[in-house]
């Protein structure tokens, strides 16, 4: 976590890793602290866990936004979206300058479709840390969900300037140049992303999209190739490369893919269908 300088003007705003730090060092003193069982049991994954030690911390210390804040991430973590909401809004009222809290806040807002809260939490915590690089990549997802292609691209941007190696930033600002049009400044950035972790699938997927609009199916199937190998379980890549394969009239290649997105859980029987009869008006 950056430190947070005297002239960013938040000096007397502590940083929320230090408000952690801080409360999770109070509660050590205490034996068998519940805070820390959850914080300890949410980082390693056991999210059924977390949640019963962390309520019993927030009713322990309900005047703490900490507990609240730990306790929606672990409701969150769980699927349990309108919990977190709770208790992020909780946080809050304890802590209104809870930078974090309004950042997960607008996630969970964003995964209820209330696209418009989500972008007033997600400012809010930029306001509190303009270099919050997370919350800019968030807000312009969520200005893309809205349709606002523009916001969306000046958001990523100044997450780059943030961080200029924010990968997932680097290939949203490429989809969305790609969805204005802007296909050369997109295949550039996608590049960029590609360079900047060679093993970050969507920057593959995102380039052979660019490449099948444009005819070039070869490259385009040589990309997605990538993409799949990175990740074999991104199941809509192995439909696109099937899809791609079809039309390049490699049948066999094409079926592999289609079948392995249908064990992925892609619907992939029409297309399936498709290769099945042009393999047999080939062989006919």
């Amino acid at each position: 976590m950056r430190r947070l300088s005297q002239k960013s003007g938040f000096n007397l705003v502590p940083a929320a890793g230090l408000l952690l730090a801080l409360f999770a060092a109070a509660c050590a003193q205490q034996k068998g602290d519940p805070f820390n069982k959850g914080l300890q049991a949410l980082e390693s994954g056991e999210t059924d866990r977390a949640i019963v030690e962390l309520k019993r911390a927030a009713r322990l210390y309900p005047d703490n936004a900490e507990a609240h804040y730990q306790l929606g991430r672990a409701y969150a973590a769980k699927g349990r979206i309108a919990d977190s909401v709770s208790e992020y809004e909780k946080a809050l009222k304890l802590n209104p300058n809870h930078g974090n809290a309004h950042h997960k806040l607008g996630l969970a807002y964003r995964a209820q479709r209330k696209l418009d809260q989500a972008v007033t939490h997600f400012q809010k915590a930029i306001e509190l840390n303009p270099r919050h690089a997370e919350a800019l990549n968030d807000l312009g997802l969520t200005y893309g969900a809205k349709g606002m292609g523009e916001e969306a691209i000046a958001a990523f941007r100044k997450a780059l300037e943030v961080d200029p190696s924010h990968v997932q930033a680097r290939t949203n600002l490429a989809l969305a140049l790609k969805d204005s049009g802007r296909i050369a400044e997109a295949s550039a950035e996608f590049r960029r992303a590609i360079d900047t972790d060679p093993n970050y699938a969507p920057a593959y997927s995102g380039l052979a999209a660019v490449y099948f609009n444009s005819g070039r199916l070869q490259e385009a199937a040589e990309y997605l190739s990538r993409a799949v190998q990175i990740n074999p379980r991104d199941g809509l890549a192995r439909y696109n490369l099937a899809f791609t394969y079809f039309k390049l009239r490699r049948y066999a290649e094409a079926m592999q893919e289609a079948k392995a997105a249908q064990k992925l859980g892609i619907n992939a029987q029409a297309l399936i269908k498709q290769i099945e009869q042009a393999g047999v008006k080939k062989r006919s």
